[in-house]
């Protein structure tokens, strides 16, 4: 998508550095992508009314680049009640949960 919007980068990061610095271009990229996953979460909200959504991975440190056009679509696009209810937080681990995760499960077979 940064390619597409003419930005020149190896990296999600780099297009995150970038947004932060004002670039409009990045700015645009973060939020198209945050539009395309709200669009996402609104259909998951719609068939599944979770309680909770979590979002992480590396991603998750642009939080503030891409969760106002997220939870702009799922207010569109979701039923009113399941989307009021259904909580859209950031984990807690970010970019760590997968490496955690995999450490404890060594740890617990280890036992």
């Amino acid at each position: 998508m940064a390619r597409e919007a003419g930005m020149d980068v190896r990296s999600s990061f780099e297009v995150y550095v970038a947004a932060n610095e004002g670039n409009v271009a990045a700015a645009g990229v973060f939020r198209l992508m945050g539009s395309y996953l709200g669009i996402g979460i609104s259909s998951l909200i719609n068939v599944l009314n979770p309680e909770m959504v979590v979002l992480g991975g590396g991603v998750s440190a642009a939080w503030d680049q891409f969760i106002g056009p997220v939870s702009a679509e799922i207010a569109v696009r979701s039923f009113r009640q399941p989307a009021e209810r259904a909580n859209i937080v950031r984990a807690e681990l970010g970019d760590d949960a997968g490496i955690l995760g995999a450490a404890r499960s060594a740890f617990a077979r280890q036992t």
